[in-house]
């Protein structure tokens, strides 16, 4: 099963701590470590993608806020290093990466090229990080367009930065009930379920579930 995550309500949970954005941040990814962590020893698991940063919140968001996101998406990778690579964890980034700063974008190239050494992953981890459905889509289109590959669906999603894994259960917290341009093209049959609760009150009871309602829908892929 590939379960996708909408990561939404940092910002408004560390709003009604009386804290600022930084504390909702740090609480977001903590809670992240947590559900990752019952992901690989889930069995029904095996690869997940978290909404980590839009496109849109690089133009949106505060300098301030971006650069405490970027020290604490480095502070995650180097942390979390070892144990992605004890625990066989394979860690794929998706987004235009070269929206980010230079030093953190060389964290998350040495982070993928070691865990790609993983043959049989316990776990595929994709973190969406300066990514949009539609700019994944169009450069997508781009690099088909410039390689010596027929022009068709099935060449184009070869180029997605997923891959085109599509996802089969979506995930979002925070109340709000849309996909936010969220892996538009990995999405189109899953199945979503929605959260009332904050992300970082988001907890590996409510992700059984959200599986046990993935379990109990038919799917029919336009059948």
């Amino acid at each position: 099963m590939h379960v996708g995550f909408i990561l939404d309500g940092n910002r408004r949970w560390a709003k009604k701590q009386g804290k600022n954005s930084f504390f909702g941040h740090q609480a977001g990814i903590k809670n992240f470590e947590e559900i990752s962590e019952f992901c690989v020893q889930n069995s029904e698991i095996n690869e997940i993608s978290a909404f980590a940063l839009s496109t849109e919140n690089l133009k949106n968001r505060t300098k301030i806020e971006l650069r405490n996101l970027f020290a604490i998406f480095s502070r995650f990778v180097k942390k979390n290093q070892k144990k992605f690579l004890q625990q066989k964890t394979k860690v794929k980034f998706l987004g235009n990466l070269d929206l980010l700063p230079k030093s953190l974008q060389q964290d998350f190239f040495e982070l993928e090229k070691k865990t790609a050494k993983i043959l049989q992953p316990n776990l595929k981890l994709n973190l969406a990080v300066a990514f949009g459905g539609r700019d994944d889509i169009f450069r997508a289109a781009e690099k088909l367009k410039n390689s010596s590959e027929k022009f068709c669906l099935e060449n184009l999603e070869k180029f997605l930065d997923s891959g085109g894994s599509n996802l089969d259960l979506l995930i979002r917290t925070g109340g709000k009930n849309r996909i936010s341009n969220f892996m538009l093209w990995e999405s189109a049959y899953c199945e979503i379920f929605f959260s009332e609760k904050l992300w970082p009150d988001f907890k590996i009871e409510d992700l059984q579930n959200a599986i046990n309602f993935f379990k109990k829908t038919k799917r029919n892929f336009g059948k």
